[in-house]
């Protein structure tokens, strides 16, 4: 009987349920116990299944590990390539798994960010330096409207200076 499928009509009033008979352990079990495969089911219910299925994927774990050259408290960074120690890789979010990016490269990718955003900013600024100038020296623009460009032209001036004082001291740290 070991392995087939039995159907049992006469249960809760006509329900039908079907049962199986586990090639392992020999139990008979209803088949929400065991994985579906193809249209049909696994011969071995899923709780004597389960302890082979992780044995074989920490075989495949360690034979991955030993393929790669690694040791067993080293990963390779996904960004540049070199194996170092699990210390210094990111553990993002308090999560239990590190992620693949070591430290070094994961704080020279947000240095490149903070930069590319500078940058951003200070061409931004820069624009609207231009955009104050042409209005106040538009001579057909009202008196009131001139003076908010000058006042906004100076705020735009300090922060370009200041921009640039971040950006001289984020590409000082880089190196």
């Amino acid at each position: 009987m070991s392995g087939t499928t039995l159907n049992c009509r006469q249960l809760n009033g006509g329900y039908t349920m079907n049962y199986k008979t586990c090639s392992k352990c020999g139990i008979t079990k209803p088949v929400s116990e065991f994985t579906a495969l193809r249209g049909a089911y696994r011969p071995e219910c899923n709780e004597c299944r389960r302890p082979a299925a992780s044995d074989s994927q920490q075989k495949a774990r360690l034979k991955k590990r030993r393929d790669s050259g690694l040791l067993d408290d080293e990963m390779r960074c996904v960004r540049c390539g070199e194996a170092k120690p699990r210390g210094e890789f990111t553990n993002p979010a308090g999560n239990l798994r590190r992620n693949g990016v070591c430290l070094f490269c994961s704080s020279k990718a947000e240095l490149d960010r903070l930069i590319k955003n500078a940058e951003s900013r200070l061409a931004r600024n820069l624009a609207a330096v231009q955009k104050y100038q042409a209005v106040i020296d538009d001579e057909t623009q009202t008196p009131k409207r001139r003076g908010t460009a000058k006042s906004n032209l100076k705020v735009s001036q300090a922060k370009i200076e200041a921009i640039k004082l971040e950006l001289a001291e984020l590409r000082k740290s880089g190196v």
